[in-house]
């Protein structure tokens, strides 16, 4: 009868949570309008989970029934059921495992029912302390008999085991973290296994006496089957769950607790409250929705819209008023949008220009200016080397061979970056060593004295080594001409305590005596200089499900110039407007260089692998040299120099930028020059400082070229030049441009 009673209030429980449901489905049904256009339904998903069980035992008995508690001998009758009733088996603690599968059936966005159908294990080890008074014990070597006033302990071990179904309701109740679940319901169980195993265990004294079955254990008794155990056993549960998607696979670390209500034994006061902390694993299968009327396209508020292409100030902030299809296509170029049919995914992308002042212009066309121009590039010299490593990282352009190395130039470096110059700065090196026949070089190989590398000279010798190889063996430079030297960190390190910092002093260090040899690379070229020189793309996307990923691609013609990989993923439940920053000019490989339209496209995938393509695209016009020779108009020449030798967290110009200037850059300024001065930093640290060490780099170079149509300006970090997780772009981030317009008559 107990057992169907407990059987009775579980299914009353189910009932309950079966009614909840039905409620919250029905509820949006009465006196709530609904859209036309229903939302999508959350996706049934299933799968299994495993967990390690905290078992609770709350007991107070003093045996298991038919299990006697055999006491020491020497008391009266009524002195020995006392004793008896005294000695309890009392509360315990014990290690088990939840394995089993599960079911989560969507009710609405944040409502869910989980079904789970589990095996579980219960076991504990249970104790009872019995106080013995003047008990013989035999000696350890069997030949006399001592007493003792002694302590000993029954030792009881079950093993239980139970199939369970589980109902759960499942809450979502934070609507800006929807991936935090919480869980409440009951569960139903049913013992499948139980065994037993009893013993009294002498506690004290702990050495020097045994019973007198010459052990310190006697009264062993096991058994298969733990007596007059209840078939089923009642539980609620309560719980928290936080869900990671890897594709359709949803990964959830889960806590929970169950409370038992029902006793392991009628009548006796035991039973077991879990703690479980496990993982579960659900795949969520791709939902299929009927297709629907495809809804009158749009403009959502998310970029502004050009109504007439030739008069720029003609600018209205889009709406989402409707517009018929023919209407739609008449937007102009630059301004697109792409949804999903199934309304779950749209995104929109536009182009703008920003002034001087910091305003944003929608952009209309791109006028691109062919200049004849000399490019400074300065060398680092540093050489960086992954963690606990002597070996180039393949980063770095290498031959091979000796004869690899004949048609090596400097002047190859035309309409490329400064990281493309470095990655050949070994080449470089190597081949202005074969020239200066007299010229010297010193290694110095540094650790990062952290970790693995902590005070490892024999790390930072081989890494100096290594470049030594490098330059003998294929650039043939002497021996003899290429000293090293070893150390930790290097003699002025990079002071950060983060990872990029640390990573900044794996490096070798190179220096020569002969300044011809680390001096800038100076290349005679041809740059395409667009305007604007930035272009701002900025996006809307809306995706239900989650941005699995996204991507930027700018091209011309069939040329991609530029890909950039959206960083970061967006709250699902939220609109994401990220904004991306183009520096056309910083990297002329990738330059627009032709009249062909410039063509954008973003592509956005979302958790559930739908997809959507806004593009969009902007008139080039280029102007080359060739055209303005045809015109005989005023041209340009244009000198570009960089410096990046300047000390830690110092904006004084520094010896070596100083011989830079005097040697490169005071006597090319001609009469009516004009000299643009940008001060840059990399990411590390607080960009207010950053901001400030930039300007006053800026302005140190300013007051030592001390040129009459001068203007300079700092920029931070906000503008990186080049990647910030590598040590070689940020090295170079830290840099100060110098760019001179001189004016020229073309015939």
């Amino acid at each position: 009868m107990q057992q169907l009673r407990y059987i009775g209030a579980t299914l009353y429980s189910l009932v309950f949570v079966v009614h909840v449901c039905l409620y919250v489905l029905l509820m949006p049904c009465v006196g709530i309008a609904q859209p036309s256009s229903p939302a999508p339904k959350p996706s049934l998903s299933f799968g299994a989970f495993a967990a390690l069980n905290l078992n609770q035992h709350a007991a107070s008995f003093s045996s298991l029934p038919g299990i006697p508690i055999v006491l020491f001998s020497g008391l009266t009758s009524q002195n020995a059921l006392n004793a008896k009733n005294q000695i309890r088996f009392s509360d315990a603690f014990g290690l088990g495992m939840t394995i089993g599968g599960l079911v989560d059936i969507p009710l609405s966005d944040v409502l869910s029912i989980s079904l789970r159908a589990s095996y579980a294990t219960h076991g504990a080890t249970l104790q009872a302390t019995e106080d013995l008074r003047r008990v013989g014990f035999l000696n350890t070597t069997m030949d006399s008999v001592l007493f003792f006033t002694g302590t000993a302990q029954f030792v009881l071990t079950p093993s239980l085991g139970s199939l369970g179904i589980e109902p759960l309701l499942k809450l979502s109740p934070v609507s800006t973290v929807p991936n935090l679940h919480v869980y409440a319901g009951t569960r139903l169980g049913a013992m499948v296994h139980s065994s037993f195993s009893q013993v009294e265990r002498l506690v004290e004294p702990s050495s020097g006496a045994v019973w007198n079955n010459m052990s310190i254990e006697r009264n062993n008794i096991t058994g298969n089957a733990i007596p007059d155990l209840q078939l089923i056993n009642l539980a609620v549960i309560a719980g928290m769950g936080y869900d990671i998607s890897v594709g359709r696979i949803m990964l959830s670390p889960e806590a929970f607790y169950s409370y038992s209500l029902t006793p392991f034994i009628n009548g006796l006061p035991w039973s077991a409250n879990t703690i479980r902390v496990g993982i579960s694993l659900r795949y969520v299968p791709e939902q299929q929705v009927l297709p629907q009327d495809e809804p009158t396209p749009q403009i959502r508020d998310s970029g502004y819209v050009v109504q007439n292409v030739d008069t720029v100030s003609q600018v209205q902030r889009a709406t989402s008023t409707e517009k018929t299809p023919k209407e739609f296509k008449k937007q102009p170029t630059f301004q697109h949008a792409d949804e999903n049919p199934r309304g779950t995914l749209n995104a929109s992308i536009s182009a703008f220009m920003v002034d001087s002042t910091g305003i944003e212009v929608p952009l209309v066309r791109l006028k691109v200016e062919q200049f004849h121009a000399w490019q400074m590039y300065p060398l680092m010299n540093y050489i960086f080397f992954d963690q606990n490593s002597y070996k180039l990282p393949s980063r770095y352009r290498l031959f091979k061979s000796p004869e690899e190395t004949k048609n090596f130039s400097e002047q190859d470096f035309q309409n490329v970056n400064m990281l493309r110059v470095y990655y050949d700065v070994l080449n470089v090196i190597g081949a202005r060593m074969r020239k200066l026949k007299n010229a010297k070089l010193q290694l110095v190989g540094c650790n990062n004295n952290v970790g693995l590398e902590t005070g490892n000279l024999t790390l930072s010798y081989r890494r100096a080594d290594e470049i030594r190889r490098y330059l003998i063996d294929i650039w043939g430079v002497d021996s003899s001409r290429v000293l090293i030297q070893a150390r930790n960190l290097p003699e002025k390190p990079t002071k950060s305590r983060d990872s990029l910092g640390i990573e900044e002093n794996r490096r070798v260090e190179i220096y020569s005596d002969v300044w011809d040899v680390l001096k800038p690379v100076l290349v005679n070229d041809t740059i395409n200089i667009p305007e604007p020189p930035t272009i701002r793309f900025r996006m809307n996307i809306k995706a239900d499900d989650g941005v699995a990923s996204s991507t930027l691609n700018v091209k011309q013609g069939e040329r991609s110039l530029r890909l950039f990989s959206l960083p970061g993923k967006p709250d699902s439940t939220l609109d994401w407007n990220p904004i991306i920053d183009w520096n056309t000019i910083a990297d002329q490989s990738s330059t627009p260089s032709t009249p062909d339209p410039l063509q954008f496209s973003l592509d956005v995938v979302d958790k559930k692998g739908e997809e959507v393509h806004p593009t969009g695209s902007i008139p080039v016009e280029l102007i080359t040299i060739k055209k303005k020779r045809e015109i005989g108009t005023v041209d340009k020449q244009l000198a570009i120099y960089r410096l990046i030798l300047f000390d830690f967290n110092s904006p004084a110009v520094g010896a070596n930028n100083s011989r830079i200037i005097n040697s490169f850059i005071l006597d090319n300024l001609k009469e009516g020059s004009k000299v643009d001065i940008t001060g840059f930093t990399d990411k590390l640290g607080n960009p207010d400082v950053n901001m400030k060490l930039s300007a006053g780099r800026a302005k140190s170079v300013a007051d030592y070229l001390k040129w009459r149509d001068t203007q300079y300006r700092g920029v931070g970090g906000t503008r990186p030049l080049y990647t910030n997780e590598t040590p070689e772009g940020r090295l170079y981030n830290r840099s100060v441009e110098i760019r001179v317009e001189t004016p020229m008559i073309v015939k």
